[in-house]
């Protein structure tokens, strides 16, 4: 392998070699757990928020916003 690095370096620059490892390295790293996680819990929340009620037809999020609204509504009506 460093036979190969040093070949390399006569023909290419050291410095575009070093950054193309680095490029390489950089697209196998792994994304740590947490961040995984995350995604994973928001892809979730998501997709409930999108479910459609078949009875309504209107989306879990529509709901909920009506919901929000009735309760402004009453808590106006209390003043």
């Amino acid at each position: 392998m460093n036979e190969n690095y040093k070949n390399l370096i006569e023909i290419i620059d050291k410095n575009k070699i070093d950054y193309l490892n680095d490029l390489l390295d950089e697209s196998f790293i792994i994304s740590p757990i947490i961040m995984i996680f995350i995604q994973a819990i928001m892809l979730k929340i998501v997709n409930m928020m999108v479910y459609e009620n078949p009875e309504s037809k209107k989306k879990v999020f529509e709901l909920m916003i009506e919901g929000q609204n009735q309760i402004t509504r009453l808590d106006g009506d209390k003043q």
